[in-house]
């Protein structure tokens, strides 16, 4: 059995939107007949009480595991002692440990039948030899007592989906780690998230893009469901930047001026990867995630995109701010001791690159990007 594209989608969706995950463990977790489910980080040594998700498990269960109970994981003990506890080997509680062993231990009398955790299935995501900075991680699903095992069949599913899970969390951990403006929870909340294919149809959109989409604002440009632009114009296109990213396979920033206010948003489109038993029909194609944010109120932000934009240099970058401060040429070449004629000339270039033949347009521009 492969998933349908949905299923795949909306993995990549819970990557910028951690709080999907719980809907997409249950919706995954009801294909194999579990109950609830855990995705966890409590063996990294460098994130050692990190705990990604529980679902449909309590609060007071995830303390319990984190606290005490992870050192006592009979199932994790068996995988390590076999060598199985690394990356992409999935297996079922029964294989690791038999049943009546199993029900004779404390960790289970004391522990999981308590919390309805008597069938298992799991895989470990990342085992730390990525050399990225990404914590050991687990994923696992849970049948309660009397509810039968996990079958060979649910193994070969959650085969399929490993490549999908590790892509999405190492987009999630690498937007957090790097603290940049697509940090996920707050801010990122104003972000949208489109899966689309190679020639740029979308198949997946967050709540936003769904939002900017239907609302006719100009930020999306579709035609027959394929996203042709991005506002007023951005940088790449859509369409080059699809080109560029397909033969790199490597993430690319992008800016995108709107139409109505003059703002510039920060955008970047990732590769995703190609398995094609996976795919469930979008086989021999290649699928990208495109987040684009909203405007925020930085004004040091909209000047770093402004400079991307148009390509200034830093001096040309400081002359765009101070102008957009309202001081005049000749303060400006007090303060950086440099003549009058420098300051115009350094002014020329900024209109020239900027595309205005008056200053006093590009500090309306500029005044309006700041608010």
């Amino acid at each position: 059995m492969t998933f349908p594209p949905q299923h795949i989608s909306a993995i990549y969706a819970s990557a910028m939107g951690p709080g999907h995950w719980p809907e997409l463990m249950r919706t995954l977790g009801a294909e194999f007949g579990a109950d609830s489910s855990f995705m966890f980080t409590s063996h990294s040594e460098t994130e050692p009480d990190a705990i990604l998700l529980g679902q449909n498990t309590s609060a007071e269960m995830v303390a319990q595991f984190r606290d005490y109970w992870r050192h006592e994981d009979i199932w994790a003990a068996a995988a390590r002692r076999r060598g199985w506890m690394k990356r992409d080997v999935v297996l079922i509680g029964s294989e690791l440990v038999p049943s009546d062993q199993l029900r004779r231990s404390r960790y289970y009398n004391e522990f999981a039948r308590h919390y309805g955790m008597e069938g298992m299935l799991g895989s470990v995501l990342f085992d730390g030899s990525e050399g990225q900075g990404i914590p050991f991680t687990n994923l696992c699903w849970y049948r309660p007592p009397g509810h039968g095992d996990f079958e060979l069949r649910h193994k070969r599913q959650l085969a399929q989906l490993l490549i999908h899970f590790q892509q999405a969390l190492k987009i999630q951990h690498q937007l957090k780690s790097l603290h940049t403006r697509w940090q996920l929870g707050g801010p990122a909340g104003r972000t949208l998230s489109i899966l689309l294919n190679a020639d740029g149809r979308i198949l997946h959109a967050n709540a936003l893009a769904e939002q900017a989409l239907a609302s006719g604002s100009g930020l999306l440009h579709c035609v027959n469901q394929r996203l042709r632009s991005l506002g007023r114009r951005s940088s790449p296109a859509v369409d080059d930047a699809l080109a560029a990213c397909r033969v790199s396979q490597r993430p690319l920033q992008m800016l995108v001026q709107i139409a109505q206010r003059d703002m510039l948003l920060s955008a970047v489109l990732l590769p995703l990867p190609v398995e094609q038993a996976c795919y469930a029909g979008w086989q021999d194609d290649r699928h990208f995630l495109l987040m684009l944010e909203l405007p925020r109120d930085n004004s040091e932000e909209m000047i770093a995109r402004v400079a991307e934009m148009f390509g200034l240099s830093g001096a040309e970058q400081r002359l765009a701010t101070a102008l957009a401060d309202g001081q005049t040429l000749e303060q400006i070449a007090e303060v950086r001791c440099v003549s009058h004629n420098t300051v115009r000339t350094q002014v020329r270039s900024l209109l020239a690159k900027t595309g205005y033949s008056r200053q006093i347009d590009l500090v309306r521009m500029m005044s309006r990007l700041l608010g």
